[in-house]
């Protein structure tokens, strides 16, 4: 199928129905030079500190189990926040590049570091945009939060975040990726 974009959408059966999980660009690559309007300063600082909040919340779960308090709020909390967040903005359509997570076309976090550089881990997988659409549920935040986890702690799979958010069943994570050929 394809969408209003000329993407081609992939459409998977789950238990709960059909919905759209990856979105590939077969023109092109996301590029992250669209032209975008100035956003409003105040909502770039808030999506800036929803992925810093993203963030220290997998930084925890590395560190505590997941039963911890601490680490149920910070849960809780990430969650939340996203709602509040997708009820001023709408989606929140963070574009992916080697270093760097932008929104509306502008940095919203810079890798000071590998160890910090989710940027990198998306990138290297081939995401390009991740948009978190308007719906998305807690229970989809902490999958999203539980497949970055799989992938960049120390026993990480050999699986790719595009692969295992696949599997998750996200139906408002819905990726962009570059083309597969």
């Amino acid at each position: 199928l394809v969408d209003q974009r000329g993407a081609r959408c992939v459409f998977v059966r789950a238990p709960e129905g059909r919905y759209p999980m990856t979105i590939v660009a077969p023109q092109r690559a996301h590029s992250g030079a669209e032209t975008h309007d100035a956003p409003d300063p105040g909502a770039l600082h808030e999506a800036g500190a929803w992925v810093a909040q993203l963030l220290r919340t997998v930084k925890t779960c590395r560190l505590y189990d997941e039963a911890n308090p601490i680490v149920v709020r910070f849960r809780e909390d990430l969650a939340s926040t996203l709602a509040t967040l997708r009820a001023r903005l709408g989606s929140l359509r963070l574009e992916v590049g080697s270093s760097t997570l932008a929104w509306a076309g502008h940095t919203v976090h810079a890798a000071s570091s590998r160890d910090d550089n989710l940027a990198a881990v998306l990138h290297r997988d081939g995401i390009r945009l991740l948009p978190l659409e308007s719906g998305i549920e807690a229970r989809e935040v902490n999958s999203l939060v539980d497949q970055i986890l799989r992938i960049t702690g120390p026993s990480a799979t050999e699986d790719d975040l595009v692969t295992l958010l696949w599997d998750a069943y996200l139906p408002h994570v819905v990726i962009e990726t570059v083309p597969v050929e």
